[in-house]
């Protein structure tokens, strides 16, 4: 029992020392909150990625109202409880530009001090303006960390270089513009380099210089006005996906059809993909869509919206069709008379 009775005595001594050194180390940090009139870094990171947490370390740190990472405004949230006199304790926003900054910390005394760093942050694209091209066209590229973007090369679609780039017009953190080059690739990748690091964004851009081109612009390969039935169909300049018009479709009639007929001899074994745009009516509607007449394919266009639908030429190769001869898309409704836009109608190479 005595030998009992001495442990616990040995740890109660030993909680009330601990206590008070607890207790000196707080008195210590209040009594530095006197010295945020003139804060002083003395320690933190060569560089940040965005999301991580960020230790500052110094003398006078205490009191801290706001940080703002000055490329781009970017404030950085934190929570005081984790800060004192001798560090700051935050995490760097998803939204900080990637590149040299500074990060400016303001106290409650009002007085400020920065701490310089880089921002490692990849680029991130969300969207292209348009996925169809032909040499000299302008695209905008949608995302973020953009600013600092160096390159904009072309890859096939196996994610080998090219050898060429588009040419950076202009850029914003939030967009870059770009004029695609010369390239014999069929389709093509973009792989985006800032100063943190590069990225392939998932997206494919058909070269269209290089498919054949059943309608874009005019008339040049297939006659597109007035073919079809129930219904009256048009080049128009109302809509468009790229260059300046499109074929109006405006149905008058139960089941209308947009027939363009090609007007050369194209060969599909020389070609993978039918590919086309529509852009739909109030709701979403149905078509089917057959080459040369026959193994009809339904399709769903939805509201409003351009779609971009894409049909192996297999279907009918498989069946002994070997050339284009014209393209039907007929809308699947006996009573409703709707309008929608074609455009970008063209054989892909892959």
């Amino acid at each position: 029992m005595k030998k009992i009775n001495l442990c616990r005595s040995a740890v109660a001594f030993l909680l009330i020392i601990l206590s008070f050194n607890a207790c000196k180390k707080d008195n210590n940090i209040n009594n530095n909150i006197t010295d945020i009139a003139n804060p002083t870094v003395l320690s933190g990171p060569d560089s940040v990625t965005a999301g991580a947490v960020v230790v500052i370390e110094g003398k006078g740190l205490a009191q801290i109202k706001s940080i703002l990472f000055e490329n781009g405004k970017v404030p950085a949230g934190f929570n005081p409880v984790f800060n004192n006199s001798g560090a700051i304790v935050f995490r760097v926003p998803d939204t900080a530009w990637a590149g040299p900054t500074n990060i400016t910390f303001t106290n409650a005394k009002g007085a400020q001090f920065t701490f310089p760093t880089v921002v490692v942050a990849f680029p991130l694209v969300t969207s292209v303006s348009t996925t169809d091209f032909e040499s000299g066209d302008i695209i905008t590229i949608k995302g973020s960390n953009l600013l600092s973007v160096t390159e904009v090369a072309l890859l096939n679609t196996a994610g080998v270089a090219l050898g060429v780039n588009a040419t950076i017009v202009s850029k914003e953190n939030s967009e870059i513009v770009v004029q695609m080059p010369v390239t014999t690739a069929a389709k093509v990748k973009l792989q985006v380099s800032n100063v943190s690091g590069k990225i392939i964004p998932q997206i494919d851009l058909v070269n269209m210089d290089q498919a054949y081109k059943l309608f874009t612009e005019d008339e040049s390969n297939a006659d597109v006005n007035g073919q079809g039935w129930e219904g009256t169909y048009s080049i128009s300049s109302d809509e468009k996906v790229s260059g300046l018009k499109s074929v109006k479709m405006a149905i008058s009639g139960g089941y209308g059809a947009f027939k363009p007929v090609n007007k050369h001899t194209t060969l599909l074994a020389n070609y993978t993909t039918l590919a086309f745009w529509i852009k739909g009516g109030d709701t979403e509607k149905r078509f089917n869509v057959s080459v040369n007449s026959v193994q009809s394919q339904t399709i769903t266009a939805p509201a409003k919206v351009w779609t971009r639908f894409t049909l192996p030429l297999s279907i009918w190769k498989s069946i002994g069709e070997t050339e284009l001869k014209h393209v039907v898309f007929q809308y699947l409704s006996a009573t409703e008379t709707p309008t929608f836009y074609f455009d970008n109608i063209i054989l892909i190479k892959e």
